[in-house]
């Protein structure tokens, strides 16, 4: 018998330490999600200025008008920008565009940065007084160099995708507009009923080809909306479920402080260029590009200025930015109808190396104001 209780002991040890270490384990990984789950939750209650009603609307629909231009790649932008027509009608596209610092050509110097151009939608939203957020259910955030303009503490994370739909029919019964990430694509959603959801920015493939732009410096304004089932939308919402919304906490900045911020890198941006080629010339293996570099064809930002500088009288500064927004036209063209998601590096450094001199002559031409 002793022997018998001596081999249950044996047998009982071992199987209770694994089964403590397992336990351990378990609540190691849980526990700090947890932990971080509620400090969100509690954080962003805190945090919203904006009062939040306990049950949202049956169904909300907003007019938003959707903007669409010719250069691929910019479904964030034009979902952003016509957000913010919306709520602030002033502020059309090129507008937008200058709030979103479009001079500035980064150069990886602090953590907050990638390299190669940084017109950034969320830059434009906090230059304009609002506060920015982002929600995923996914507690590991991005890089910060990923989402510069969003505060760390404003990446909010949800424990499921029911419960972040439920947080943006909260905040459109309030009037704030968010951006969901669906098949790929930035859009802002812009109303819900009890059948599903309306999108703006519709895919351009939907729509004719009368009502597109003709080349990229036109912007269209379109009213289409795209209708999509809680199925369907709910299969596509991509990106661990993220979506973005901006509350109006602050006033925007001046006119005169979005020139001289964009002066000051206008200035810089030849010095940057170089870095950046200089960093893709020597890249390590294990880095993607697409984590490092924002993106190739600097269209928007190049056209945005031309019509600044115009609407101003300064001829000569609008004629240069409208030559590098047609050097940046042509080789977009000239990549076909169907371009790669992300050129390689041999690729933007050929492509820096031939603009830099643009950008360099544009840096010396701009005047003391506005």
């Amino acid at each position: 018998m002793e022997n018998r209780g001596l081999q249950t002991k044996t047998i009982l040890i071992p199987g209770i330490i694994i089964f403590l270490v397992m336990a351990f384990f378990v609540a190691y990984k849980i526990l700090p999600i947890q932990l971080e789950y509620r400090n969100d939750q509690t954080y962003l209650t805190q945090s919203l200025k904006t009062e939040l009603p306990a049950e949202p609307l049956k169904e909300i629909k907003y007019p938003v008008k959707s903007y669409l231009i010719t250069t691929g790649g910019f479904c964030w932008l034009m979902a952003q920008s016509s957000i913010m027509s919306y709520l602030e009608p002033d502020i059309d596209f090129n507008t937008f565009v200058l709030y979103g610092n479009p001079t500035l050509f980064m150069a990886g110097r602090n953590n907050s940065e990638r390299y190669g151009p940084a017109l950034n939608g969320l830059h434009a939203f906090k230059n304009l007084g609002y506060t920015v957020y982002r929600g995923s259910t996914n507690p590991s955030h991005p890089p910060r160099n990923v989402y510069p303009d969003i505060e760390p503490e404003n990446l909010i994370y949800f424990k499921n995708k029911d419960q972040e739909f439920l947080m943006i029919k909260k905040l459109l019964t309030v009037g704030i507009i968010p951006i969901v990430h669906i098949k790929g694509s930035f859009l802002p959603l812009i109303g819900y009923d009890d059948k599903g959801i309306w999108l703006g920015n519709p895919e351009s493939e939907s729509i004719p080809e009368e009502e597109k732009p003709e080349d990229f410096l036109e912007t269209v304004i379109l009213d289409e909306t795209w209708v999509m089932s809680y199925d369907e939308f709910f299969k596509n919402w991509s990106g661990d479920n993220q979506f973005f919304w901006y509350e109006k906490t602050g006033q925007r900045k001046t006119e005169a402080e979005i020139y001289e911020e964009n002066k000051k890198n206008a200035q810089e941006a030849p010095q940057n260029i170089e870095t950046t080629i200089g960093i893709l010339k020597n890249l390590e293996e294990r880095q993607n590009i697409s984590w490092i570099y924002t993106y190739e064809f600097d269209t928007p930002s190049a056209v945005a200025l031309y019509r600044y500088f115009e609407s101003k009288g300064n001829q000569k500064l609008a004629q240069k930015y409208l030559e590098i927004a047609k050097f940046y036209d042509t080789k977009r063209e000239s990549l076909g109808p169907n371009p790669p998601l992300y050129a390689n590096e041999e690729f933007i450094i050929q492509l820096l190396t031939e603009v830099q001199p643009l950008y360099k002559e544009a840096a010396n031409m701009w005047p003391e104001s506005n």
